[in-house]
Parts: structure tokens; C-alpha cells; sequence
């Protein structure tokens, strides 16, 4: 850290100048300004070369399967729900014809 002490019509204090730095953080964190390469949002992620145990690969099948068995649940339960409303509207427009005769 320097003092810049040239004379100036200034009346403002002495300016100190630092080292320049990209971080924010400047000498307190020399290493915050890295950032892992980006790969962008398209880019193909590295594959893992790690194999998983068969205990936990045994879990993330189940996990899956269950989140399959969900969505078709879900499914099934908006089929039906479609089918009720429809079933209610008719009945409505039945009772509404009934008594206009």
C-alpha cells in the first residue's frame, strides 16, 4: 500500500492506492474471485466415473419406480375428477331442462 503525497489545490485526504485485485474482498480472500468453469446451459455435464453401492442404487430404483407409480395415480385421479365434472354438469343441465317443460 502506497500514499499518493503530490500537492494538490484538493482539500480532500490523500488518496491511497491499493493493489489492484478482481475480487471484491481484495487481499482478504485472493482466491474468492475463481469460480468453477462454466459449462454453460446446453453443455453436457462430465459424466461421474465413481460407481454407486448396490444398496444405494437399489434405493434410487425404488425411488424411481415410485415416483413412476405416482404420476400415473395422478393420472388417473384428474381422469376421474374430468369424468365426475362431467357427470355433474350433465345432471345440472337434466334437472335445468326439467323444469323449463
Amino acid at each position: 500500500m502506497r500514499v499518493c503525497t503530490h500537492k494538490s489545490k484538493n482539500p480532500l485526504p490523500p488518496k491511497i492506492f491499493m493493489p489492484e485485485s478482481p475480487s471484491p474482498l481484495g487481499m482478504l480472500a485472493p482466491d474468492a474471485d475463481k469460480k468453477p468453469a462454466s459449462l454453460g446451459l446446453f453443455a453436457k455435464k462430465p459424466k461421474e466415473t465413481g460407481q454407486t453401492s448396490p444398496q444405494l442404487q437399489d434405493v434410487i430404483n425404488e425411488v424411481n419406480s415410485t415416483s413412476r407409480r405416482l404420476r400415473v395415480v395422478e393420472d388417473r385421479f384428474t381422469n376421474v375428477r374430468d369424468k365426475l365434472q362431467l357427470m355433474e354438469q350433465n345432471q345440472i343441465q337434466q334437472i335445468f331442462n326439467l323444469f323449463l317443460d
